[in-house]
């Protein structure tokens, strides 16, 4: 296995256990590092934003001298559906539950050919028995 590069500098923890947890269960091609970077770099906006939000009014006084929402929210949103498409074009399998129901965390487990391929006819044609 190929030595996993250092997670980018100035990562939200939360960013910094997803880098540790999707390159301690995948091994990325280049590429795929590069989205994988964006996505982190999304999810430390993300909580960043939030934090603000934390004692951020929901209304704030226009430049019309009205009010309007903070805009805040709208930046919020617009970031996590980039996160949300940057994560989606990984096509990195879902979590599966912990076996053994033990209090560990999920983790990641890739799917074989053959299942993908299953997974893929099945959403194209449906399944058929």
């Amino acid at each position: 296995m190929a030595r996993k590069p250092p997670a980018p500098s100035g990562l939200s923890a939360r960013a910094k256990r997803v880098w540790t947890r999707t390159l301690d269960n995948y091994e990325l091609r280049e590429d795929e590092l590069s989205i994988l970077t964006d996505f982190c770099l999304e999810v430390t906006i993300v909580d960043h934003l939030q934090e603000q939000l934390k004692d951020a009014p929901l209304m704030v006084r226009a430049s019309h001298g009205g009010e309007q929402i903070n805009p805040i929210f709208p930046e919020l949103r617009m970031h996590r559906q980039t996160a949300m498409s940057l994560w989606r074009a990984l096509k990195l399998p879902d979590l599966d539950a912990a076996e053994d129901g033990d209090e560990e965390e999920d983790r990641v487990v890739p799917m074989s050919r053959e299942e993908s391929a299953r997974k893929a006819a099945n959403a194209r044609w449906g399944k058929r028995g």
